[in-house]
């Protein structure tokens, strides 16, 4: 966790999309699937607009992964009720 590993984007790199329905994207964090070979967000978001930080939240992950400068590509958030893949064991 070298502190000079870091920067900070000009923007956010994991939005809402309103277009798939979540709102109040936050408190990320990360996990690998049980085979270390994919790697996975975990988030809490809304469903509607206008939901602030109540009990409306749940949590959510995706899978992501990197681009050639070794950045994540998060993509868009995963519509409500889209079933995921498993992650490999």
């Amino acid at each position: 966790m070298d502190p000079g590993s870091w920067k900070k984007s000009d923007s956010a790199v994991f939005k809402q999309s309103p277009a798939n329905g979540v709102y109040a994207t936050g408190h990320n964090s990360f996990f690998l699937s049980p085979d270390g070979k994919e790697n996975w967000i975990l988030y809490h978001a809304n469903s509607k607009p206008g939901q602030g930080c109540g009990n409306t939240r749940a949590p959510r992950a995706q899978k992501f992964t990197w681009n050639a400068a070794g950045e994540p590509v998060f993509g868009e958030p995963v519509r409500d009720n889209v079933p995921l893949p498993i992650p490999p064991k």
